[in-house]
């Protein structure tokens, strides 16, 4: 893990105070390596404008900035929930300017469609893996779910309290399950592509290199 990288957010991760081997410490030491690898661009993406990350974290999140953003916090959403809460505004902010804006977001036609989806990847060739004790969530993260699955909770979980209440917590569990379970590297910087950038290097005691504000630890 490229501890260097993640002592610019001014803390320790927990996974390395997980037992070793958990599905937690190995999800968070996944993210973690391509956190590092993209900040470099989230950084030239969201923290061009002078003062835009002052506060170690970006103050908004246009399209450009989201393009950088989204695809990691998708798929790195828990541990991002777990670890930095502090960036849960700005992942908000990155959502919206990724996805419909207003209803547009999570209306029927895309609920509709949404659970096609995740019936269609998640639930086993047979729907085997949501049966009615499931209550339409699947019981295991089959392979190829992830991803369908990650999107849907993306652009839908501020609508789970109207449209599904009963089911939100099962839906986070889930999610929980699928990205503990993942083996593949988080993809970064574009929508769809490989993580990219060298891990940021960090200056005297372990401060972020200047100009760079995002993920800076006071020095």
């Amino acid at each position: 893990m490229r501890r260097a990288a993640l002592a610019a957010l001014g803390a320790g991760l927990a996974a390395a105070q997980e037992a070793p081997g958990s599905p937690e410490a190995a999800m968070n030491a996944r993210c973690a390596d391509v956190l590092a690898a993209i900040t470099p661009a989230v950084q030239a993406a969201c923290c061009a404008d002078a003062g835009a990350c002052a506060a170690g974290v970006p103050a908004g999140c246009g399209a450009g900035c989201a393009a950088a953003w989204t695809p990691f916090a998708l798929k790195c959403s828990r541990f991002l929930d777990g670890e930095f809460p502090q960036f849960a505004a700005f992942t908000e902010q990155c959502e919206a300017a990724t996805f419909p804006a207003g209803d547009g977001r999570c209306d029927e036609g895309y609920w509709a469609e949404a659970m096609q989806a995740v019936a269609a990847d998640c639930c086993g060739d047979s729907g085997e893996l949501c049966g009615e004790e499931s209550h339409g969530v699947p019981e295991a993260c089959a392979k190829g779910c992830q991803a369908t699955f990650e999107r849907f909770y993306a652009r839908c979980h501020p609508a789970f309290g109207e449209r599904a209440p009963a089911q939100a917590t099962r839906f986070l569990q889930f999610l929980t399950a699928c990205q503990e379970a993942d083996d593949e590297p988080p993809a970064g910087g574009e929508p769809g592509g490989e993580p990219g950038g060298e891990p940021l290097a960090s200056g005297p005691s372990g401060c972020a290199p200047a100009p760079a504000a995002l993920l800076q630890r006071p020095c």
